[in-house]
């Protein structure tokens, strides 16, 4: 029986990534061009960024400062507005916690000016906020700080709640291996593996690292790793790869490669790499802050000096309106908004079991016209089942069924156990069994002789048959040598692959399969999956090919499991590998990763990275345009610092809360 274990991903905690909100950092990035089909790998990152402003404000400590803080200025303005306290006690308290919910700006703006770095949000909020306390607007002052942390506390909140979700659920790998020392067998972590130990692997477990067998005969299911839905037969002298289960018998293995080598770590590499690229957006923006930032420092001040030396206005009134002008001119809405929208995009997708490489990844699959499938273990199962039962004339399809399940009750082969499912038939002692390798199985019972296998197995023993025409896994039945029938085994197709091709041709897109399978079996699932294209018998070249045809008037994303649609999925505009581990190139190349194998998680992301798309671009939206409005306000002295505060700290507030709607549940 080729029924497939699928595991969940075996991947180690991921570092936690933090996201600037200044736009000032300077990650190295992965990104991709999807006209060129490139990919690039990015290699570090930080929990601080560029700017050296640490965003994790984190622990209780300031949680409890924040809260105390906001609530202190609360009262204050509560109180002093239904009675008189002295001047002295409101002002002190409006100091203190100026510092209180300043001192991390201050710090930053201070650390930017020895940097030569005079632009960012934190000087602009610095020479904001002092010229107003110079002004007397000392509760503005605080305001702006206070308004600002409670922003970036937000930021962190979503921050964290993404990167929750992608840690839970890969936090599943295994934590143990069985090692063999002497006559005792100890349990090691695998992380504590070395080259050369020996492991003992039961039947259910998954091999801990790529190995040889030394002792054991068993079935591995690989599906998981190679993309191959049959079993694998095992034995002395067989190598075999980590994250393997194994299905039959005992194994002892000998470590060739420490488990930070094997393909488990390289797919947690690619996790802990999954947050680090940029989208063009998210890189039009960082840019978009450098030059705009400048300009309204500059706008800002003549704001302050020209109507005073020019035109006799007073300078107080005119210096105000520049530090609302300041204010409202920090770009922390986009740039926390942002980076934070396709972040918290890839913890939603992480928690539905997808992984995304980056925000590069969503912008493209915006731009998807057509979506191509490999068959096999995407659009199928992967898992044998019985398809068909055709008896000769005289026997019934049940007498067959049984006839097939009382020789196959002597193998542990997969095939035997599809066909027997949950019977458990009492074995004849006194029979005689004999498997044929490649062949299948000879049972002799007394004087009976029965025959399960294909066509090489009833011809090598004269039995006399018609060979079958259909597609798929067949097993002939003979019993003294009277063929009796066969039996049919099939991939199953996937019951949401329907639903799923139907609901993206919905949307306008084409869809196509590629396969290496036979014209039969191509054209048989092709019907009723509901493709609009497929082509059969492809090497994985052809496959190349074909997509970088439809490249020519397409945008193709393409879907695939195994090591041979590793070529596709690296020249796909955007390659999705299916699969718990899926293969180890595969995996590697591509863009996304679905963790299992349930293929309308493939409509689940598009629709995430165009929901994603649209609150990125209304917040841009918000941002500019509720600045621009109050900029021209602020000129005109119709708004003040408490408007700039909300144009600033509130529109950043808006622009996140937004952007967490991505975590919400589908």
């Amino acid at each position: 029986m080729a029924h497939s274990h699928k595991q969940t991903t075996e991947i180690s905690e991921m570092h936690e990534h933090h996201h600037c909100c200044c736009g000032h950092c300077h990650h190295h990035e992965e990104a991709r061009d999807s006209h060129e089909h490139s990919h690039e790998h990015s290699h570090s990152h930080n929990d601080e960024c560029g700017c050296g402003h640490n965003h994790n404000h984190g622990g209780e400590y300031d949680k409890w400062i924040l809260s105390l803080s906001a609530v202190l200025y609360l009262a204050v303005i509560v109180v002093e507005h239904f009675m008189t306290i002295s001047p002295m006690i409101t002002d002190g308290i409006f100091y203190v916690l100026y510092l209180l919910c300043g001192f991390s700006v201050l710090k930053e703006a201070f650390k930017g000016v020895l940097q030569k770095d005079f632009f960012n949000e934190f000087t602009l909020m610095t020479i904001a906020t002092l010229g107003a306390v110079a002004i007397s607007e000392l509760p503005e002052a605080v305001g702006v700080m206070l308004f600002y942390r409670i922003g970036e506390a937000l930021q962190e909140y979503a921050a964290n709640k993404s990167r929750n979700s992608i840690k839970s659920l890969l936090d599943s790998k295994p934590e143990s291996a069985h090692l063999i020392e002497g006559e005792e067998i100890r349990e090691i972590r695998v992380e504590e593996i070395r080259i050369g130990q020996e492991f003992q692997v039961k039947s259910g477990e998954r091999v801990p690292t790529d190995a040889v067998v030394l002792k054991g005969q068993s079935h591995l299911d690989t599906s998981s790793i190679t993309g191959e839905f049959m079993p694998i037969e095992v034995f002395e002298g067989t190598e075999v790869l980590g994250g393997s289960i194994n299905i039959g018998g005992v194994l002892v293995v000998k470590a060739l490669k420490e488990f930070r080598d094997t393909s488990v770590a390289r797919t947690m590499e690619l996790v802990e790499n999954s947050a680090k690229t940029k989208a063009p957006t998210e890189k039009f923006i960082s840019k978009f802050a450098k030059v705009y930032t400048p300009i309204v420092f500059f706008l800002a001040l003549a704001v302050a000096t020209i109507p005073p030396l020019f035109f006799g206005q007073p300078w107080e009134t005119w210096i105000y309106r520049s530090l609302v002008m300041l204010v409202i001119s920090c770009p922390c809405a986009l740039v926390i908004s942002i980076p934070l929208s396709y972040f918290a995009s890839m913890g939603a997708a992480s928690r539905l079991g997808i992984l995304i490489k980056g925000g590069v990844v969503i912008d493209a699959l915006t731009s998807v016209d057509m979506v191509a499938f490999d068959k096999t273990g995407t659009l199928t199962k992967g898992e044998l089942t019985i398809s068909a039962i055709k008896p000769v004339e005289g026997v019934s399809e049940a007498e067959l069924l049984e006839l097939a399940k009382e020789v196959e009750q002597y193998s542990n082969h997969p095939i035997a156990q599809t066909i027997l499912g949950n019977d458990s038939l009492k074995h004849n002692e006194t029979a005689e069994v004999e498997e044929v390798a490649g062949q299948g199985l000879l049972v002799k019972l007394g004087k009976e002789t029965y025959l399960a296998g294909n066509a090489k197995l009833l011809k090598a023993h004269q039995v006399i048959f018609e060979e079958e025409e259909s597609f798929g896994t067949l097993i002939y039945i003979a019993k003294n040598k009277a063929y009796q029938g066969v039996i049919v085994l099939n991939d199953t197709i996937k019951p949401e692959a329907v639903k799923t091709v139907a609901e993206i041709k919905k949307q306008g897109m084409l869809t196509y399969m590629l396969t290496g399978d036979n014209e039969k079996s191509a054209s048989y699932v092709a019907e009723k999956v509901g493709v609009d294209e497929y082509q059969a018998e492809l090497l994985p070249e052809d496959k190349l090919y074909i997509v970088e045809e439809l490249h020519k008037s397409s945008k193709v994303m393409f879907v695939g499991d195994g090591t041979n649609d590793a070529p596709v999925l690296a020249n796909a505009s955007v390659g999705v590998a299916m699969g718990g581990l899926g293969s180890k190139l595969a995996i590697e190349v591509s863009d996304g990763v679905i963790l299992n194998d349930d293929i309308s998680k493939v409509l689940t992301l598009l629709n995430l990275a165009k929901r994603t798309k649209t609150i990125v671009w209304q917040n841009i939206s918000l941002a500019l345009g509720v600045k621009t409005l109050f900029m021209v306000l602020g000129i005109v002295g119709v708004s003040g610092l408490w408007e700039a505060v909300f144009a600033d700290v509130g529109v950043s507030v808006l622009a996140i809360l937004n952007a967490i709607r991505l975590l919400r549940k589908n």
